[in-house]
């Protein structure tokens, strides 16, 4: 009997030898499927025939390319005038045909090609040999020729017609899943690569997050939706589709108070079902006469980044598979431009921090004198060390008109640009004022004059110790804005004294008052300037060198007539050995002046 169907025709054979490749296979398939309509096949079967045919090469050509006789594999095909066979001739190392082949689980990555390859044909028979598989493919009619008469049907044949029924169905459903899987993936691609190339035109993000959110509603049809990023301990609103404020969710709230945190605590989706999902505090009320939606956390490197929560407010049915894909995938791409968008905003950020501390550390490096002035009979020296990049530290050391000599050390309060600034406006005012460098406590308050204004807008200010020396070094005079003690001492009468400060730092008040403190200089006398920063330096135990541990030095050190130079190395030494490797908390800095004369 002739199969309705097929033109009565001899029977005609093809033989490929086919490169084991994806396109080699696809070129195959459209080669054989032309072949086979030649010869008298409908486009039903044509149709069918294809779809075994991508299955059974694509699986060859996946596998293959182990060696070199690998490199490509048999396709023989016979068509008769009672159906066709397909032979599919391979050299890879083969694999175990199951006994029974089932529908696959949606979610599974295989089994879906032998699933249709055996739906489809009459028979499917699987040779695996040493170095040599070969697939048998063979079908007789398509669905219209099955005629089963009544008899047989009476028989029992009806199962078998039940059967086969419910096989084409499962496999019209799995077709019907893997188009719009297929259809999904697509938009998806497309999408983003469209997408992709808008980014790179602007650099607006969240207009960016509109348009690729409004197009996500368009595939889903949806009607809203919200975007949350998670910042410092919140979920904040980035995007949202209509003008509505969503205000941010903390995440240590109760994850049962929100569908965006339980979500988020659940690592999963969650459904809205009806304004049954909103509970009275749900942020989400704003849309709660949504009919169906999704609420979809996303993560990066098991970090969470944010949700996205798409709503319709219309009857229809939630959300497919393939729609739910798409969503997943848009919110993946979205959450990576947002995390890459901040990053590079750190970047800049970062990279003007550091361009604003260069700046600072060469304001900084220009206030230290490059050498400092020689004064007859005395030897002079300091040291400067920040903490950080820059800090409010400065020393400085001037001859004044009248040959006396005029000793600066300051600390601005904080750190960074602004106190460098202030140090270097303070130097510029006491280097320009060498009319009062005699009087101290008159330079002291007209420097406070001049810079108060401009401290106490930015809420700063500076402590400042200022000590004149006479011509011939007979005396000193020392005033003091609110900064650590000045340490004078005498190797050859052995005297020690500590000079407190006795006024408040600069920018604290407009009308400030400072007092002189003047002290005589024996033959040998030695003076140290410093700021808090020595006596604050910490060990890895948390210790504190500390006031009385400097007077300790400094009543030994004077005593071995060290000149300024080597008292600065001993000082550096001693703290070192005394902090280790413990990181500086604060600017390291002093100055040293020792008289070298010797008096009768």
């Amino acid at each position: 009997m002739e199969l309705t169907g097929y033109h009565s025709k001899p029977a005609a054979s093809l033989r490929l030898e086919v490169k084991s490749t994806l396109d080699a296979a696809r070129a195959a398939s459209i080669r054989v499927r032309q072949f086979l309509k030649d010869n008298g096949l409908e486009e039903k079967q044509l149709s069918e025939w294809e779809l075994v045919l991508v299955e059974a090469t694509n699986n060859v050509a996946e596998h293959g390319n182990r060696n070199e006789r690998d490199e490509s594999f048999g396709l023989d095909v016979v068509a008769e005038t009672d159906g066709v066979e397909i032979r599919v001739t391979d050299y890879t190392e083969g694999f175990e045909y199951p006994e029974t082949v089932d529908l696959p689980d949606p979610l599974s990555e295989g089994g879906r090609g032998l699933f249709l390859i055996e739906a489809i044909c009459d028979s499917v028979v699987y040779m695996k040999g040493k170095g040599m598989n070969c697939l048998v493919m063979r079908k007789g009619c398509d669905e219209e020729q099955i005629v089963f008469d009544t008899d047989q049907q009476e028989s029992g044949g009806g199962e078998e017609v039940e059967s086969l029924r419910h096989q084409v169905a499962e496999l019209d459903e799995a077709l019907d899943g893997m188009t719009e899987e297929l259809s999904s993936s697509y938009e998806s691609l497309a999408a983003i690569f469209k997408f992709s190339q808008e980014l790179s035109k602007q650099r607006d993000l969240d207009e960016f997050s509109h348009l690729i959110l409004d197009h996500l509603l368009t595939i889903t049809e949806s009607d809203w939706y919200v975007l949350r990023i998670k910042h410092e301990g919140e979920l904040r609103t980035f995007s949202v589709s209509a003008e509505t404020v969503v205000l941010p969710l903390a995440l240590s709230r109760d994850p049962d108070s929100s569908l965006e945190l339980g979500a988020a605590k659940a690592r999963q989706d969650l459904w809205i079902e009806g304004a049954e999902s909103f509970t009275e505090n749900e942020p989400l009320n704003h849309f709660s006469e949504s009919k169906s939606g999704i609420v979809h956390p996303f993560y990066l490197n098991e970090d969470l980044v944010g949700t996205l929560s798409v709503g319709n407010t219309n009857e229809k049915k939630p959300l497919s598979a393939g729609q739910v894909n798409v969503l997943h995938t848009f919110s993946d791409f979205l959450a990576l431009q947002i995390l890459n968008a901040r990053y590079q905003d750190e970047q800049i950020k970062s990279k003007v921090v550091s361009r604003e501390l260069e700046i600072a550390a060469n304001i900084q490096r220009s206030l230290l004198p490059k050498t400092l002035p020689e004064f007859d009979g005395f030897t002079l020296d300091g040291f400067y060390q920040s903490a950080r990049h820059v800090g409010g530290d400065f020393y400085d050391a001037v001859i004044t008109p009248s040959g006396g000599l005029l000793l600066t050390i300051a600390d601005v309060m904080g750190k960074g640009v602004p106190a460098a600034m202030f140090a270097a406006i303070l130097r510029t005012v006491l280097r320009s004022q060498q009319e009062l460098a005699a009087q101290p406590a008159a330079l002291l308050q007209r420097a406070n004059q001049l810079l108060y204004d401009d401290l106490d807008g930015v809420d700063m200010f500076i402590t400042v110790q200022l000590v004149y020396v006479s011509p011939g070094g007979d005396y000193g005079v020392c005033a003091s804005a609110g900064h650590c003690p000045l340490l004078v001492g005498n190797p050859k009468s052995g005297k020690f004294r500590s000079i407190e400060a006795d006024g408040p730092p600069i920018g604290i008040m407009k009308d400030l008052q400072f007092d002189d403190n003047k002290f005589d200089m024996d033959a040998g006398s030695r003076l140290i300037l410093y700021t808090d920063g020595v006596t604050e330096a910490r060990n890895n135990n948390g210790d504190l060198w500390g006031d009385d541990t400097l007077a300790q030095w400094w009543k030994s050190a004077i005593g071995t007539h060290l000149t300024a130079e080597a008292l600065k190395n001993n000082l550096i030494d001693t703290v070192k050995e005394f902090v280790g490797d413990a990181a500086a908390t604060d600017d390291f800095t002093f100055l040293v002046l020792a008289d070298d004369k010797l008096k009768e």
